[in-house]
């Protein structure tokens, strides 16, 4: 049976960035799919925009929609995205994601160029600082100083657009098409970020779907990942599939709101380091509470660090710069 490809897209309130996700996905995507919506109940208009949705774009291309009562973590919405129809590679899409022009054939290609490739991403920018000279960590924290302070309220449509497009110098698939062209000789990297990425059925089949005591979010992803490790399986970052990233919205908004999110119902650091020995492990995320051994890297998603010292992690109010709490001196920037 051939394969087709799922793609689950998670919701849980700030519609206008639901509005430019969906508006990108439809207009850039140049492969066919099915779209699997799961909406963590949303209070803010988004319900009744996706009911709209599922009534007329959904007359033309196949939509399923779920519609929760409560907020059941990243890794229970995905698997219902993803074992909506076993049979079909799975795309896993926040809504805090812009897709760039012909964003899903290069992934298909590539997933399925070696039968031990296991998931494949897109270069999702500005997380994802390296391989190409206009997307830097200079870029990154231009992004962070003039625009991302001003998503905290949920700017409309328009404006999120405006934004877009004036950090990718005044048109965003102009310049996603311009990134294609440039990386057309860059081979695949060996590193990706979670969100955005394509995964194989067949990895499914060989390490099982994701672990939802990660709840509400956070270690699923790299949980994963080191199962697909250990069954050598591989993943590539695809450099001729560009997407944006708003970077974390609704994660920040709910520890905004509940700065002690991180702590309650499962410990998640607590399962990783169990299951994982992180504190051994290579390049490992950094989890609440985790302890890490002198000379380790440790990485998050926009840098790392070697620490000089063995150190046990802290998280800050806002869940993201954990080392802010570290003695001065106990680490340095790789």
């Amino acid at each position: 049976m051939s394969k087709g490809i799922t793609i689950g897209l998670l919701t849980m309130n700030h519609l206008s960035f639901t509005k430019v996700c969906l508006e990108y996905l439809f207009k850039n995507t140049d492969y066919p799919y099915e779209l699997v919506i799961v909406d963590q109940n949303s209070k803010d208009g988004t319900v009744e925009f996706l009911q709209d949705i599922g009534r007329t774009i959904g007359s033309i291309q196949p939509i399923t929609i779920h519609y929760m009562d409560k907020n059941i973590g990243v890794a229970a919405g995905l698997n219902i995205c993803a074992l909506h129809n076993p049979n079909n590679d799975f795309v896993f899409l926040q809504n805090d994601v812009v897709l760039g022009p012909r964003w899903l054939s290069p992934l298909v290609a590539l997933a399925n160029s070696d039968s031990k490739i296991g998931m494949v991403g897109s270069f999702l920018s500005p997380e994802v600082n390296f391989i190409d000279p206009k997307c830097t960590e200079e870029t990154r924290r231009k992004y962070e100083q003039e625009i991302m302070y001003n998503l905290r309220n949920d700017p409309t449509k328009e404006k999120l657009k405006e934004y877009l497009n004036y950090f990718y110098e005044g048109d965003f698939d102009k310049f996603a098409l311009e990134f294609i062209e440039r990386n057309k000789n860059t081979p695949p990297y060996d590193e990706l970020v979670f969100m955005m990425s394509y995964f194989k059925k067949e990895a499914f089949e060989a390490v099982g779907y994701f672990d939802e005591r990660y709840w509400p979010y956070g270690g699923e992803e790299w949980d994963f990942m080191y199962r697909l490790n250990n069954a050598g399986l591989f993943r590539l970052l695809c450099n001729q599939s560009f997407a944006h990233h708003w970077v974390s919205i609704t994660c920040r908004k709910l520890l905004r709101d509940d700065p002690e999110l991180y702590m309650k119902d499962v410990p998640t650091g607590e399962l990783m380091a169990t299951r994982w020995e992180m504190s051994k492990v290579h390049g490992g995320e950094v989890y609440p509470g985790r302890s890490f051994e002198a000379g380790t890297i440790v990485k998050r998603s926009h840098a790392k660090w070697r620490l000089k010292a063995e150190a046990t992690i802290k998280v800050t109010r806002d869940g993201v710069t954990a080392f802010e709490a570290l003695p001065a001196g106990s680490y340095y920037y790789e």
